[in-house]
């Protein structure tokens, strides 16, 4: 796996046990005071960024380094099966 990939997987945990924690401290707690919203605010603003950049299109999209490599393969190959042909035409 990518290092990106691993980065999201951790993320994701993450922001699910945050905001799982979140959830059930808000039900069971029957006084909320102003250091709990600021507690809550605390772990749910980085799990939603998390959750963002997980869904995001951009953290998995291709770099130029992995069109290129693709687009040397797509050309090698091209190349053996013209190869092939020349080779089939002249027998």
């Amino acid at each position: 796996m990518k290092l990106r990939q691993i980065c999201a997987v951790i993320l994701m945990l993450f922001a699910i046990g945050g905001l799982g924690f979140s959830i059930i401290y808000l039900i069971n707690e029957s006084h909320i005071r102003e250091d709990d919203i600021f507690a809550i605010l605390l772990i749910s603003i980085p799990s939603i960024l998390a959750l963002y950049l997980i869904t995001s299109e951009k953290l998995y999209s291709k770099t130029e380094v992995d069109v290129v490599e693709q687009e040397n393969k797509i050309l090698k190959l091209k190349i053996e099966q013209q190869k092939l042909k020349e080779q089939l035409q002249s027998n």
